[in-house]
């Protein structure tokens, strides 16, 4: 388990904003974690905030991104009187569940600080400070990015057609490069010979299958989705994927 320590242990320079920091909250916490053990854990509803004096720690994926990352692949971050960090910083933002475990890497020195003491800190300790404003900014843009990279997954590039009677679409034997769906209007359908008219009915979700020819009939209003988009389609039209699969599975 987690154990007080004396931070003399650590003989940090007698001028360092740690003693002065203790000397201002001697509440403080001192704390030792050993190799392995937790100092949060994913879920956990707990607003301490832990300054890394001595040490290392890895921060852990949360989900099932955990189980399919191996042990000792996982990044280690290193702290010290030079470069000490903060753990669990966002809790001082808002009281919401922990989002990834931390555990220590070989022993971890550090001190537990509450809310209150964070508050102190940004009034008085300027080194500090800039450390955890460095910390925001670098959590804000690993933010930003998931947040750009979740669109990106789910934005569909796509492109209204209106195609004229007569129009191809699709010839035979093409590569499928363009999901089309039909909105308004007829497409005719010819394979092996047999020439067949569909409606948006006629299809599953008025998507446009390939392995034929395929033109419009009619004015034709149709969505054309790139094949840039192939996750997003598979996100947003699941059922798509599962009918496709079917078909597949029980053949022509």
């Amino acid at each position: 388990m987690p154990e007080p320590f004396d931070i003399e242990h650590l003989k940090l320079p007698e001028d360092s904003e740690f003693h002065q920091l203790l000397d201002r909250c001697p509440e403080i916490e001192k704390i030792r974690f050993r190799d392995g053990e937790y100092l949060i854990r994913e879920g956990e509803e707990c607003m301490d905030v832990f300054l890394v004096l001595q040490g290392s720690y890895v921060v852990e994926p949360s989900g099932p991104a955990r189980e399919e990352q191996p042990r000792d692949a996982l990044a280690i971050i290193t702290s010290g009187p030079d470069a000490p960090s903060f753990v669990g910083e966002m809790a001082y933002l808002g009281s919401e569940p922990r989002s990834a475990s931390v555990r220590s890497s070989m022993a971890s020195y550090t001190l537990c600080l509450k809310p209150e003491h964070l508050d102190i800190i940004i009034n008085e300790f300027p080194l500090f400070t800039r450390i955890l404003c460095q910390q925001f900014s670098t959590r804000l843009n690993e933010t930003t990015a998931a947040l750009r990279e979740s669109h990106d997954r789910l934005y569909m590039d796509v492109e209204r057609v209106f195609a004229q009677p007569g129009q191809m679409l699709i010839e035979q034997g093409q590569q499928a490069d363009t999901l089309y769906q039909l909105i308004d209007g007829t497409l005719v359908r010819a394979e092996a010979g047999q020439v067949k008219s569909l409606a948006p009915q006629d299809m599953f979700m008025g998507f446009v299958e390939y392995g034929a020819t395929v033109k419009a009939e009619t004015s034709a209003i149709l969505a054309a989705i790139s094949h840039a988009s192939k996750v997003a389609v598979v996100r947003n039209f699941p059922e798509l994927l599962i009918h496709l699969y079917r078909n597949a599975v029980s053949g022509p």
